[in-house]
């Protein structure tokens, strides 16, 4: 059964209370960071820093809207839910279900788009660019603290130009927030140690933590540069508190959620969503996916990230002090780094989904790390004038870009046309039904049918059971719904599809319901096969009215 809250103000008060608690932690971060001793700060820099970071990275709700990736339709569209109904959840086949995410990011950071901007369902974007732009600021922070101004537009520039940062803050996804967050933390180790207010530091970088661990359960490895320090304390118990006091309340706020939504602390929903492999740990994790992972890592790398590592290796070797960095402190960064990293991996490389953006946070470090080494080695003010001026035209250009590009909205556009079909039609389509359900279907009586099994969901069968004492573990994890699966006790969310039953169709064009077929997704074999049991009569672009055939 889906979390549902009906007291709309105990909902409010909850997340205004936890978002001015992260912006609270998020000000004192930015606010106590020390300049190291050759940053003199040019306001005039950082302001058009700040400037080309709110042009590269801040979308209308608008294009935001277009949402083509289940996870970011999930966030989104149950995060509108819980606002507007009352309810996390996903709207699918006229029944409420529970998101394969716990409610932490939706909630916090989606939400209070729709609850402060209206019902917009891009509005959801409104704080996640925020963080963003933070963490620009916070790239900035870490590189003038290091090495002084210079250092510090290019360690912001050089983040803004890895292309996932910029593509990942133009949607609904969690990947640029924790990347903010873990450059804040890193200010904040930066600083413990050296600030008369340890309490609040910790405090604060508790909170950013534990807001972490809700979207990413991984996001716990951010306390590795603490542990030392706390370790070598003569008092540690309140200092462990304050910093582990938040991600603990977050793990049994999740403990406790799946248990009442899915009946046990230990099953999720990625366990009841996609019991293929989560239900079989060997399916899960295993030694075979490491080749294809590994490759898909080094294939999708730019060559700027790797270029600057090297940067950061020969400054490792590299025996001589630079009077322009604090070597000390870029140390403990590139360490701390190299820890993320090997984590990171130790995690996600024998993992059976892999995916770069999960690095994100490791590669903004590193390029951070790699350009403050860069900058500072250099002798000359003027390189080091030219360097950020490079930057940060390589920037204009990416922003001059983005204003000749047509924002794609191919989805939304899709959506807006059918939803000026009458109120009451049934419409076929490849496109994921969560995302319909918002934007078609909500406050109607249009029914959605999913064109074939292809389609998102339709594909998916949910497990309110654990299936491993009921079927053998298969032996690949793709095939998410299969007969051995439903005979295990697995059930479809959607029971039929066009293609499967046209005759299901075709009785509702009998009893006199009008019926559309948007087949911008379809295949042209899909459509094709549509057309051996009805006509078709293009409406506009690729919306298709049916009627039954003569024969």
């Amino acid at each position: 059964m889906p979390l549902t809250i009906h007291n709309q103000t105990i909902l409010s008060v909850v997340v205004l209370a936890v978002d001015a608690a992260m912006a609270w932690a998020i000000l004192f971060s930015l606010s106590h960071a020390r300049r190291g001793h050759s940053c003199h700060l040019s306001a005039g820099s950082l302001a058009v820093l700040l400037a080309l970071a709110v042009a590269v990275l801040v979308v209308s709700p608008h294009t935001a809207s277009d949402l083509s990736v289940s996870d970011t339709i999930e966030y989104s569209s149950a995060a509108h839910r819980l606002w507007y109904e009352g309810t996390y959840s996903l709207g699918l086949a006229g029944q409420a279900w529970p998101p394969r995410y716990p409610p932490f990011f939706s909630a916090f950071l989606v939400m209070p788009g729709y609850m402060l901007g209206g019902s917009e369902l891009g509005n959801g974007i409104v704080l996640i660019a925020v963080l963003a732009v933070m963490g620009v600021l916070a790239a900035f922070l870490i590189g003038a603290r290091l090495g002084g101004a210079p250092a510090g537009i290019a360690a912001g520039a050089i983040l803004l130009l890895i292309p996932e940062y910029r593509n990942l803050s133009h949607t609904i996804w969690i990947d640029v927030p924790i990347t903010t967050i873990a450059l804040l933390t890193v200010l904040n180790a930066l600083e413990f140690g050296k600030s008369l207010s340890q309490n609040r530091l910790l405090l604060s970088t508790g909170i950013l933590i534990g807001l972490a661990v809700g979207m990413r359960s991984t996001c716990i490895i951010l306390l590795v540069p603490f542990i030392w320090p706390l370790w070598q304390m003569r008092t540690k118990l309140r200092p462990l508190g304050l910093l582990c006091g938040p991600s603990i309340v977050t793990g049994l706020s999740t403990l406790a959620y799946n248990s009442k939504v899915f009946s046990s602390p230990w099953r999720s929903g990625y366990h009841y969503w996609v019991s293929i492999p989560y239900d079989f740990p060997g399916l899960t994790f295993s030694l075979r996916y490491l080749s294809s992972n590994i490759e898909l890592i080094l294939s999708t790398a730019s060559f700027v990230p790797g270029a600057l590592f090297l940067f950061v290796g020969f400054g490792l070797l590299r025996h001589r002090e630079l009077p322009q960095l604090e070597m000390s402190e870029w140390r403990k960064l590139v360490g701390w780094t190299m820890i993320f990293g090997a984590l990171l991996a130790l995690f996600f490389l024998p993992y059976f989904y892999c995916s770069r953006r999960f690095f994100l946070p490791f590669s903004a470090l590193t390029v951070i790390a790699g350009v403050v080494y860069l900058t500072s080695a250099a002798t000359s003010e003027r390189f080091k004038a030219w360097l950020d001026s490079a930057l940060l035209l390589a920037l204009a250009l990416v922003v001059a870009g983005r204003i000749l590009a047509t924002p794609q909205t191919a989805h939304r556009d899709i959506a807006e046309q059918l939803a000026q079909l009458p109120k009451d039609v049934v419409i076929v389509s490849a496109m994921n039904p969560a995302y319909l359900e918002r934007l078609v279907l909500a406050g109607t009586n249009r029914q959605f049918v999913p064109l074939s099994r292809e389609v998102e969901f339709a594909s998916k069968v949910v497990a309110p059971e654990s299936l491993a004492g009921h079927m053998q573990a298969p032996v690949d994890w793709k095939p998410h719904r299969s007969q051995a699966v439903l005979t295990a006790g697995a059930r479809d969310v959607y029971e039929w599809t066009a293609l499967e039953q046209p005759e299901k169709v075709a009785d509702m064009l009998r009893a006199g319901r009008c019926v559309f077929l948007e087949a911008r997704f379809a295949s042209s074999a899909e459509i094709e096969a549509f057309r051996q049991h009805f006509s078709l009569t293009s409406v506009g672009g690729d919306l298709f009215g049916l009627a039954l055939t003569s024969n």
